[in-house]
């Protein structure tokens, strides 16, 4: 069993004390992750300048997307796929920031110093644990049936919606911290890492997909859709990704959500700043087609109108937003809960703002269950075998860690 380094933990607890700067700073705050007691914190980090934050309690909570507002200072968490649940929403007790490079700034800190040793005492040996009961929600003949039934809701203006399906397997793992450290994905290229804990679940997400990234009145947004697999070599993954962008399914998948992306900045009044062209954006197991577009926000555009407008993209809902949900609540069986939703921050002192799509997650309920989840864009010429093989590589990342890789 390996112990955690306290060197991490005594260094973060003299910066704390100090409250200053550190620059140069070796401190891993994704470590501290592990030194935590059970309370809620959000771990993020950033997909392009891979600035990372942690933020530790509840200093006051919002609710749903519609009070966000309420918080003036910083705001982490996650918000339901469908925004008529309870959201995860809050401004933390503390707060610190680890910039790409190596400052640690404590933005926030209402802990005293015994509440401190009492959220920072943890010593975590981690334990082996076995899974059991794997059930697939749906299993593969309700999957064919559910496409079936979406294509034959199809009309000449909805042509595109996003199935989804889950793994759930029951643990005897009695914490937490033992999933997560059996389930990270360290070192992701091109994802976003999301942990946000909470009384009764763990949430964790390493989506590729940003709803939005926001720097002031500057607004980055990612088309992505459209997948395969990736190569064996570079030449491999060049072979596979002209195949996918010559493939008229994947292509009309992919512009459904360009055309979402541009109806939309058109909508709010974004004048478009730049548009990258169609590339590749690889990943472990799988490569998307890849667009980005970079706009100038209209004075005054609150974060609230942009989530509430953005969300969900033709990525994760469909090429009509409200027909589309329609279809998705009324055909999955359980709801996605935070998967597909967005989760990010807002440091409203800095106007900034920074939301992944959760995808790529898996949830863990502390009753021992563990549920992973992928979704698929279906289309009339949509085949039902390859899209549960879709959304099983979609799920790789943890299923191979859990020895379950080879089970479809």
């Amino acid at each position: 069993m390996l112990q955690q380094n306290k060197g991490d933990i005594n260094d973060f607890l003299i910066l704390l004390q100090a409250k200053r700067v550190l620059k140069n700073s070796d401190i891993s705050i994704r470590k501290l992750i592990y030194f935590i007691n059970d309370t809620t914190f959000c771990y993020f980090r950033g997909k392009e300048n891979n600035d990372e934050f942690l933020a530790v309690g509840i200093d006051k909570e919002a609710s749903s997307v519609d009070s966000i507002n309420t918080i003036t200072d910083y705001l982490f968490g996650s918000m339901n796929f469908d925004f008529n649940d309870t959201c995860t929403l809050f401004s933390p007790i503390l707060l610190i920031k680890k910039t790409k490079e190596s400052e640690i700034i404590l933005l926030k800190n209402k802990f005293d110093d015994n509440d401190l040793l009492e959220v920072f005492s943890s010593s975590f040996f981690p334990k082996n644990f076995t899974v059991s009961n794997k059930i697939y929600s749906p299993d593969l003949e309700k999957w064919k049936k559910d496409i079936s039934d979406i294509k034959n809701a199809f009309t000449d203006k909805l042509f595109k919606v996003v199935l989804s399906r889950s793994i759930k397997l029951n643990t005897n793992s009695t914490h937490w911290k033992n999933v997560l450290k059996t389930l990270e994905v360290p070192n992701m290229n091109n994802s976003y890492e999301y942990i946000l804990n909470t009384e009764d679940k763990l949430f964790y997400s390493i989506s590729p997909e940003s709803l939005y990234k926001r720097d002031k009145n500057n607004i980055k947004v990612d088309a992505i859709a459209g997948t395969t697999s990736r190569g064996n070599s570079d030449k491999e993954d060049q072979e596979e990704f002209d195949k996918l962008k010559n493939d008229q399914k994947e292509i009309k998948e992919h512009l459904a959500v360009c055309e979402f992306i541009e109806s939309t900045a058109d909508k709010l009044n974004l004048r478009l700043l730049k548009k990258s062209t169609l590339q590749p954006l690889k990943l472990k197991y799988i490569q998307h087609l890849f667009t980005q577009y970079s706009f100038c926000l209209s004075e005054g555009l609150s974060d609230k109108t942009l989530v509430k407008n953005l969300h969900p993209t033709p990525a994760v809902g469909g090429n009509l937003q409200k027909e589309s949900k329609d279809i998705i609540l009324k055909t999955e069986k359980q709801k996605r809960g935070f998967y597909a939703g967005p989760s990010g921050y807002i440091d409203f002192i800095n106007n900034k703002s920074d939301f992944l799509v959760a995808i790529r997650s898996f949830e863990y309920a502390k009753n021992g269950s563990i549920k992973i989840q992928a979704g698929a864009g279906i289309l009339k010429d949509s085949i039902d075998t390859k899209e549960w093989n879709e959304t099983t590589n979609k799920m790789k990342n943890f299923l191979t860690k859990l020895n379950n890789d080879k089970t479809t």
